[in-house]
């Protein structure tokens, strides 16, 4: 991944229309939430999350779909890139951090690009791509990385049940435990919570 923390960045999110995904073709109205794992020029792997009843190895009978169960009881289905994937993947400006499909036909793609001119670039090769498109939000890109020490804070604040409903360890109890104030931990903790909820988000196609 390229580097995330020049103020030149530019965050982009673009619907794109296609109908050739073979793995949403597939599941139809089974209702199941997809994920794309990995996207490259000629193949795409999916994480699919089935529905309670859904057969997937009925759903999927095309030879070019290979599926595997993971130990999560996820299905990773990889399948030939679609005409919108197989784009993105050849931009070498471009780090795609987030994508969500809606309904069969519109694939939603959130990017970063490094420069205005690279954001040009990207515009220029959509026009020429025979793709059907819009751009629906364009803004200067937020670093949402955790730091070391919001990471760390978290982490001992879920293994001393902090987040939990029940038998869980008070702010005061968590602050006397880390050594800081209870109002700084506090911050530290929201700014920290804040980031994981808006990449939680944004890698499952929910909105800010």
């Amino acid at each position: 991944m390229r580097d995330m923390t020049s103020k030149n960045l530019a965050e982009v999110v673009i619907e794109v229309s296609r109908d050739d995904c073979q793995v949403i073709n597939s599941l139809s109205d089974a209702g199941c939430d997809v994920d794309r794992l990995s996207v490259r020029q000629d193949r795409t792997l999916h994480s699919i999350k089935p529905k309670d009843g859904c057969n997937l190895a009925q759903l999927f009978s095309s030879k070019y779909v290979k599926l595997r169960t993971t130990s999560k009881g996820e299905i990773w289905a990889e399948s030939c890139s679609c005409k919108a994937c197989a784009f993105f993947s050849k931009l070498p400006f471009v780090e795609i951090i987030g994508s969500a499909t809606i309904g069969k036909k519109i694939i939603q793609v959130r990017a970063v690009v490094p420069s205005k001119s690279d954001l040009r670039m990207l515009r220029s090769s959509l026009r020429n791509s025979g793709l059907e498109y819009r751009f629906l939000n364009e803004k200067p890109f937020v670093h949402r990385e955790m730091t070391p020490k919001e990471r760390n804070l978290i982490e001992m604040a879920l293994k001393k049940n902090f987040f939990d409903c029940e038998n869980r360890t008070s702010l005061t109890e968590l602050a006397n435990l880390v050594g800081v104030s209870p109002s700084s931990l506090s911050e530290s903790i929201r700014r920290g919570t804040k980031k994981a909820v808006v990449f939680y988000l944004e890698r499952t196609g929910g909105r800010e």
